[in-house]
């Protein structure tokens, strides 16, 4: 007999993404699916008796419920996705679930979107249909985990409109702030009293300022193989252009922007974009990943990518000889890579400084803060790199950050 409160119940196979975008082979786990009214709950086990609890996806947390393409997955029939968010984390997931008929896809889809929306969760617009495979969606080529979804997340008139977030990532189907934008200044003359004329003249000076382009860090392939993919890095770095520097941080359009001003960059929202300069609370120059275009952009319209897999110098649960032997081969001095800590909840920053490999345990605070150094704290893994890449060395390192390997 099913447990009071439960809605539907299967023994389906199951495959997780999101927790590190550039694995190869996560392979596929039967599990037991429960859904209830608050959350979706899967239990390992066997098809004659349902086991211990592996995961659970809070209904109100659910930003998406749809069909996958035909085989898209792995050559998988009859796979629903479900789009999600975490608490731990501010960016999404993806659980896939195979079904084992056409009605029955239809049926848990249905049934999950339900009781998502009944718990009161936000639906994203978009979505992809396909699946992220060798650096793109196999749905409309896009290449960028975090690029739009390419169809209409489609509800019925009974169900609850989408918010007006497309399937960016950190977006959360949140709304514009009310407040308007900071009003950008104007090109030509203007009016100014005596009390503000040398703060105009400062903003005037910082956005018509040359922009500069950041030299990008090269690197030459590395033949050592690793046990995951480094697509990701490998198309990111095929459309980058000179404008930018794939160890600085990443930001996030979470809102769209139409430029009122010529020297202004047009946003979409679910873009990525790196910060050249900050030009003041409100504003900074930046330029757009995929494209190269540069522009003052409005800094409340985007977002750290803070999750560590989206960037190409992080190598996962990569052990540290094998490590060393990425970056020692590639021989330069300041050449390094983030893996993943043997102790768990960390991560580790391997650097070669032209005679040895060093390694650093990246420590976390209580305040969600990592460092290398005590006393010098980040907000984020990526802001430790882009730090010691651009301010100073790496502690015991004597250099500083200045590339990392990529395999061919």
């Amino acid at each position: 007999m099913a447990a009071q409160g439960v809605i539907l119940k299967a023994f389906l196979e199951k495959r997780a993404v999101g927790k590190n975008v550039n694995v190869l082979n996560l392979g596929f786990h039967k599990r037991w699916f429960v859904l209830d009214k608050t959350a979706l709950t899967y239990y390992d086990g066997k098809l004659s008796k349902q086991g211990k609890e592996k995961g659970k996806i809070e209904m109100a947390m659910v930003r998406g419920v749809e069909t996958v393409d035909d085989r898209a997955l792995e050559g998988k029939s009859n796979v629903i996705q479900v789009i999600h968010n975490t608490k731990e984390r501010d960016d999404f997931l993806k659980l896939y679930i195979v079904t084992r008929s056409e009605e029955e896809q239809v049926k848990w889809v249905n049934v999950i979107r339900t009781a998502a929306l009944s718990a009161g969760a936000k639906f994203l617009k978009k979505y992809h249909s396909g699946v992220w495979t060798d650096g793109m969606f196999t749905c409309c080529n896009a290449q960028g985990f975090l690029a739009a979804g390419c169809k209409e997340i489609q509800l019925s008139s009974k169900d609850q409109e989408p918010e007006t977030s497309s399937s960016s990532t950190e977006s959360h189907g949140r709304r514009p702030p009310s407040r308007s934008l900071p009003k950008a200044p104007e090109s030509g003359p203007s009016i100014t009293t005596a009390a503000d004329t040398g703060d105009h003249e400062r903003r005037e000076s910082q956005r018509n300022r040359q922009k500069t382009p950041l030299k990008q860090t090269t690197s030459t392939s590395s033949s050592v193989l690793r046990q995951y993919s480094s697509s990701v890095g490998r198309q990111e770095s095929q459309r980058q252009t000179s404008l930018t520097n794939p160890l600085k941080r990443k930001y996030q359009v979470i809102f769209s922007y139409r430029p009122t001003t010529s020297d202004e960059l047009e946003l979409q929202e679910g873009q990525l974009v790196e910060i050249q300069e900050e030009l003041d609370k409100d504003w900074c120059n930046a330029v757009n990943i995929e494209n190269g275009d540069v522009g003052v952009a409005p800094t409340s319209y985007l977002k750290e990518v803070t999750s560590v897999e989206y960037y190409s110098w992080y190598f996962g649960s990569t052990s540290k000889e094998e490590c060393r032997s990425f970056l020692e081969e590639r021989g330069q001095a300041g050449c390094f890579l983030v893996r993943d800590s043997s102790e768990k909840g960390h991560y580790a920053l391997s650097v070669f400084d032209g005679g040895k490999t060093r390694h650093f345990r990246i420590e976390n605070t209580a305040e969600d803060k990592v460092f290398i150094i005590k006393g010098t704290e980040f907000t984020s893994v990526p802001a430790l790199i882009e730090h010691y890449h651009e301010k100073e060395c790496v502690g015991s390192a004597e250099c500083k950050l200045t590339c990392f390997p990529e395999s061919q």
